[in-house]
């Protein structure tokens, strides 16, 4: 048994340096960051998390909904934990089906966005400027346009676009973005995209979202890159 975990480490070793070294051969090139090195930012999704309204900070919600479902306080919060982890554990399980459809077929979604046969899929790529890192889904590049880059995102939730009543945007200097799946999801994008324009890549966003009700696609905007490396910009001042 102890065998097989050392094998399991090191394979998750391995193809955690694959992913590093595979995004230094795609940018193919050296980079001087215009940073030093005390101002990084660390991964992108923390960074969002950092700057999202807490939710029910000063405990009322949780006493009021305790008290219509006639439990203790914290009964109903490991419930709300158990839901967290499943809806976590959710999230993985679709990404991972997801990456088998894309390895399969260039999955069905890509193809009503680009002609995705003249490009080469990598899955959870990692990507970084050193001031900011994230895990990139999917990012679809081609020999024939070297420095053109599809990125895609991935989002599975129970709703959609609903707005979280204890805080409608996110907080300054991210607050041009509002505080729900979708808009979150379009920063993420933003923000991977403002590290891969370090590199001289023009890139194209696309957010999939799923829901037990429909599947849709968004897209980045200019608005949207630009008002995320605005706020990038006002953190490293």
């Amino acid at each position: 048994m102890l065998n097989i975990y050392i094998v399991i480490i090191l394979q998750w070793k391995f193809i955690s340096i694959y992913k590093i070294l595979y995004m230094k051969t795609l940018l193919g090139q050296s980079y001087e960051w215009p940073y030093p090195v005390e101002k990084q930012l660390g991964f992108v999704t923390k960074l969002i998390s950092e700057y999202s309204p807490l939710f029910d900070e000063d405990g009322r919600i949780l006493k009021r909904k305790a008290a219509e479902l006639g439990i203790s306080e914290e009964e109903l919060l490991e419930r709300w934990k158990q839901k967290g982890d499943e809806s976590a554990q959710n999230g993985e399980r679709r990404h991972a089906e997801t990456y088998s459809l894309i390895e399969i077929d260039g999955w069905e979604f890509a193809h009503s966005l680009f002609d995705v046969s003249k490009y080469e899929c990598l899955v959870e790529c990692f990507v970084s400027n050193g001031i900011l890192s994230a895990y990139a889904d999917c990012i679809f590049k081609s020999d024939s346009e070297p420095k053109t880059l599809h990125v895609v995102d991935l989002k599975f939730s129970s709703k959609y676009d609903v707005y979280k009543h204890y805080g409608k945007y996110l907080l300054k200097p991210f607050d041009a973005f509002k505080n729900n799946l979708v808009d979150k999801g379009l920063l993420q994008l933003s923000l991977i995209e403002n590290i891969l324009s370090d590199f001289g890549y023009e890139t194209f966003g696309y957010l999939y979202v799923e829901t037990p009700y429909f599947k849709k696609m968004e897209r980045t905007t200019e608005f949207h890159k630009l008002q995320a490396k605005k706020a990038i910009e006002t953190l490293l001042q």
